[in-house]
């Protein structure tokens, strides 16, 4: 099992602001725990590391995945690394590839927020053997899911405006969220993306 879980918080009308790294509108670390349906709309601020979600996140060696599903940083949100890595879900993602039995997922997730950073990622800062499914951001201030390195990627995009979204897009989203469920995993992601033309999509 996972080793904690933060779910179902939402920060408003607010800015997070740190002179050091590590920092994000829900969560500063986390260490192979499960972040779920959270949403920031803060401005967040840090030297590095900083995300809309969760500044730094990871596996942990116990054998505990790392998950940030149906999370999202709204487009009243600038995540703004002065010195470094931001990305509008997390800072930086990593698997360490000592954990064999390990994961370190973004899932089912969206960003909509401005990137302001020397490696801005529209999702995540930097990633090292992450992954990001059935995601989606606009890119605002970054062109790539990544600032730093390549995640795998299952039925991601990047938009630059609402016109590019397709209904072949909105279904990848929807098989890579069923893909993830349907391999056993101690986590199950239970929503679904819906999707009208000229609009984002919207996880239900």
């Amino acid at each position: 099992e996972a080793l904690a879980y933060v779910k179902n918080c939402t920060i408003v009308s607010s800015t997070v602001t740190v002179s050091g790294s590590t920092v994000g509108g829900i969560c500063g670390r986390n260490y192979g725990a499960v972040l779920e349906n959270c949403v920031n709309s803060a401005n967040v601020t840090g030297r590095t590391e900083v995300g809309g979600i969760v500044g730094y996140t990871r596996d942990y060696f116990h054998d505990a995945d790392g998950y940030v599903i149906a999370c999202g940083s709204t487009a009243d949100a600038t995540i703004t690394a002065t010195n470094g890595n931001a990305g509008g879900i997390t800072g930086i993602s990593l698997k360490d590839n000592a954990h064999a039995n390990t994961l370190s997922s973004i899932v089912a997730c969206y960003s909509a927020s401005t990137i302001s950073a020397k490696t801005p990622g529209t999702i995540i800062g930097s990633a090292t053997n992450a992954t990001i499914i059935g995601s989606w951001a606009l890119t605002n201030g970054a062109e790539k899911l990544s600032g730093h390195n390549n995640p795998v990627s299952l039925g991601s995009f990047n938009y630059d405006s609402a016109a590019d979204v397709t209904a072949a897009d909105v279904d990848a989203m929807n098989a890579a969220i069923a893909n993830f469920n349907n391999e056993g995993r101690e986590v199950q992601c239970n929503r679904t993306w819906s999707w009208t033309n000229g609009n984002m999509p919207v996880l239900q």
